[in-house]
């Protein structure tokens, strides 16, 4: 996953560190750094860890650019796997429906972070 948007450039420079302080924290050279904030390399999950610890960042801002693909791709497995669900109509699978009704009502109502740009 790149990260397509500047949240992890957007973090540090709302913060008084600079890519040097970040970079050095993280163990690497600024210039690996540079090329994870603004999207040209994947960042590790140490890195995003950092951000999310470092910076009180949520996971769901950090993964933002596969959280949406990943629960739309859930949302709708999910409500397939409802239909059959429905059509089995036993307590059982009254319970899964529920179950996966919540998920989905849940996944349509959080908005992952947008840009601050």
């Amino acid at each position: 996953m790149i990260h397509s948007n500047t949240l992890l450039k957007d973090l540090r420079t709302e913060s008084p560190l600079n890519q040097k302080d970040v970079a050095q924290l993280l163990d690497m050279k600024a210039s690996n750094l540079v090329r994870y904030e603004y999207g040209h390399r994947n960042p590790p999950p140490e890195l995003l860890l950092t951000y999310h610890m470092l910076f009180d960042a949520s996971l769901r801002d950090i993964f933002a650019p596969a959280y949406k693909n990943i629960a739309d791709t859930l949302i709708a497995r999910s409500r397939k796997l409802m239909t059959e669900f429905k059509a089995h109509n036993s307590s059982k699978s009254s319970y899964k429906l529920h179950f996966l009704s919540e998920v989905v009502n849940r996944l349509n109502t959080i908005v992952p972070y947008e840009s601050r740009s």
